[in-house]
């Protein structure tokens, strides 16, 4: 399992969504709630746009997802 995540708005930094799962059920995700983010402590709208999988690198190298260096700049 690898954990959901999403970057601030507010400070750039990268937070956790809190929620895990494996590629192919993020690959398949289709709405998110949004999160009160542990880092500012404002709520955050995501989508799986701007959201990437950190965490188990045996989960993650299965996956076709692009590398966090070539996700969308914030």
């Amino acid at each position: 399992m690898a954990m959901v995540m999403i970057s601030c708005p507010n400070t750039g930094r990268d937070v956790p969504t809190g929620i895990e799962t494996d590629p192919s059920s993020f690959e398949s995700f289709v709405a998110a709630a949004p999160i009160r983010c542990p880092v500012c402590g404002r709520e955050h709208a995501w989508s799986k746009t701007n959201a990437w999988l950190a965490g188990s690198l045996g989960c993650l190298q299965e996956t076709k997802f692009a590398s966090r260096a070539s996700r969308p700049a914030r």
